[in-house]
């Protein structure tokens, strides 16, 4: 429903910008010609002879560190140290297979801030301990993310950004 709604408005309909650029972390980056990877500011660089595709992939898997990063804190607020992988996920931020004691999170919430990411590490934390959605699910998410509803907001208004 919000990636019909931003569409229509013609907000960001694929993963670059409208001004040719790659939304990084809840901000948008212009993507510009250089002798190697690097990104400085609001701008990445990137190498003359790759397209913006690869130039995408490139920022995308050179940063998945930071995922990785919030994982490993959230492990030990928890307790609970699972498995996790990365995987192309077009509709999902992500799921917990509890049963087999693993996370899966999607690679585009790259593009989301870091706030968005670490309510879908924690909702899919919860998991662990209330497996369904019930109202004791989102008291768990609340002991971590007092505020989690107004991120769930800010969430579903940027969801086109996990639609491409």
């Amino acid at each position: 429903k919000h990636y019909d709604i931003n569409l229509k408005n013609k907000v960001v309909n694929d993963y670059f910008s409208n001004e040719g650029g790659v939304i990084y972390l809840g901000k948008k980056y212009k993507i510009i010609s250089g002798d190697k990877f690097a990104i400085k500011d609001d701008l990445i660089i990137c190498d003359s002879n790759k397209t913006k595709k690869e130039t995408f992939y490139k920022v995308r898997d050179s940063f998945l560190y930071i995922i990785k990063e919030r994982m490993d804190y959230y492990s030990k607020v928890f307790n609970i140290y699972p498995l996790f992988e990365f995987k192309e996920m077009k509709s999902k931020f992500g799921y917990c297979l509890y049963l087999k004691n693993k996370i899966v999170l999607s690679k585009r919430l790259i593009h989301y801030s870091l706030k968005e990411i670490d309510y879908v590490i924690v909702h899919e934390f919860c998991h662990f301990f209330v497996p369904n959605h019930s109202k004791d699910f989102y008291l768990k998410v609340a002991e971590v993310i007092p505020d989690f509803k107004r991120t769930v907001k800010d969430l579903k208004k940027s969801s086109y950004l996990c639609k491409y």
